[in-house]
C-alpha cells in the first residue's frame, strides 16, 4: 500500500470521526481538532511526506491532550463526598500500557490520603487483568 493510499484511509477515518463528534453535546472542540488533523492530513497527502504528516499529527495531539487548568483530585474527591456522591476515575488505554499498576499507585496514593478506594475491571479482552486488578486491590486492602 502506498504511502498516499494509507494517508488517504487515515484522511476517511478522521472524516468519519468528524461526523461522529459533530452530533455529540459539546463536540465543538473535537471537531475543530478533526478538522486541522485533516486539512494538516491533506497537506501531507499532496506533498507525499510521511514526516511532515507525523509531525502534525504528534504536535495536534500534544495541543489536545495538554491540560489547560489544573485538576485537584483531593479537593475533587471532598467536594463529591460532601454531596454524597462517588468520586470516579476511568483509566482507559490501549493494551499493555500501564492502566492496571498506575491504578494500583493512584489507589494506594488515595489511602494514603484517608480516602476510601473501591476498584472496578471491565476487562474482556485479556484473560489475566481482572485477576491481576484482583491481586492489586487484595495487597492494598481494596473492596473490589
Amino acid at each position: 500500500m502506498s504511502k498516499s493510499t494509507l494517508l488517504g484511509h487515515r484522511l476517511k477515518r478522521l472524516l468519519r470521526n468528524l461526523r461522529v463528534c459533530s452530533n455529540q453535546p459539546g463536540g465543538e472542540k473535537a471537531c475543530f481538532f478533526y478538522i486541522n488533523s485533516a486539512s494538516e492530513l491533506v497537506n501531507s497527502i499532496l506533498f507525499c511526506n510521511f514526516g511532515y504528516f507525523m509531525a502534525a499529527m504528534k504536535h495536534a495531539l500534544v495541543r489536545i491532550l495538554t491540560p489547560r487548568r489544573s485538576i485537584d483530585i483531593l479537593r475533587n474527591v471532598h467536594v463529591s463526598k460532601e454531596q454524597r456522591k462517588p468520586y470516579v476515575v476511568v483509566f482507559v488505554g490501549v493494551n499493555r500500557v500501564g492502566k492496571s499498576i498506575n491504578l494500583a499507585k493512584v489507589a494506594y496514593w488515595l489511602q494514603q490520603h484517608d480516602i476510601n478506594v473501591m476498584m472496578a475491571a471491565c476487562d474482556t479482552f485479556r484473560s489475566g487483568a481482572v485477576e491481576q486488578l484482583r491481586t492489586h486491590a487484595r495487597r492494598l486492602q481494596v473492596c473490589n
